[in-house]
C-alpha cells in the first residue's frame, strides 16, 4: 500500500511538472543586460519535423529577441547534424 502511495504521488508530480513548463519557458517580455552578454549554444544531431498541409519545419538555435544589452554582445552557435523535414 505505502509503494502505491508513492508511486501515485510520483505520478502526479510529473503530469504536475510537465504540465506547467511549458508557461516556464514561453515568458512574455524582454530582457535588459547592463553590461557585456555572452550565449553559446551547442546543438548535436537535431531533427525537426512537421507532417500536415502548410506545415514548416524549423529550429531557432541562439537567437535573441526583445533584448537590450548596454555593452557587447558575443553569440556563438555551433550545429551539427541538424536536419528540417517538411
Amino acid at each position: 500500500m505505502q509503494t502505491l502511495k508513492l508511486t501515485a504521488a510520483a505520478l502526479t508530480l510529473s503530469l504536475l511538472a510537465s504540465a506547467l513548463s511549458p508557461h516556464a519557458m514561453a515568458q512574455q517580455g524582454g530582457v535588459q543586460i547592463g553590461g557585456n552578454a555572452n550565449n553559446t549554444t551547442l546543438l548535436n544531431q537535431n531533427t525537426n519535423a512537421a507532417i500536415g498541409l502548410g506545415a514548416k519545419a524549423n529550429t531557432r538555435v541562439g537567437s535573441i529577441q526583445d533584448t537590450t544589452v548596454g555593452g557587447n554582445l558575443n553569440n556563438t552557435t555551433l550545429v551539427n547534424q541538424n536536419t528540417n523535414a517538411a
